[in-house]
C-alpha cells in the first residue's frame, strides 16, 4: 500500500517525539492535507532498507478547532 499526498511536506509539523513503542520513537504531526482539513497523526517509521522506510500509522484524526488554530499560528 502506498499513501500519497498533495499536499507540500512543508505544510506538516512534526511537533512532539513522546515515547516508545516496541523500540520505535512515536510521533505526533499535524498538518494540513490537500483539502485543507488539518488533521493529527500518531505514528511510527521503521526503516526497511537505505530507500524505503515503512510508516505505521497509530491514529489518525481532525485537529480540534483548538489544535487548528496553533497549528495555523505556528505556519
Amino acid at each position: 500500500m502506498e499513501l500519497v499526498s498533495n499536499a507540500p511536506p512543508e505544510s506538516f509539523l512534526t511537533h512532539l517525539q513522546y515515547r516508545y513503542l516496541m523500540n520505535h520513537i512515536v510521533k505526533v504531526t499535524i498538518g494540513a492535507e490537500a483539502n485543507e482539513i488539518i488533521l493529527i497523526v500518531i505514528h511510527t517509521f521503521r526503516n526497511m532498507d537505505a530507500d524505503v522506510s515503512l510508516v505505521r500509522i497509530i491514529s489518525a484524526r481532525k485537529a480540534t478547532k483548538e489544535e487548528a488554530r496553533q497549528y495555523q499560528e505556528r505556519r
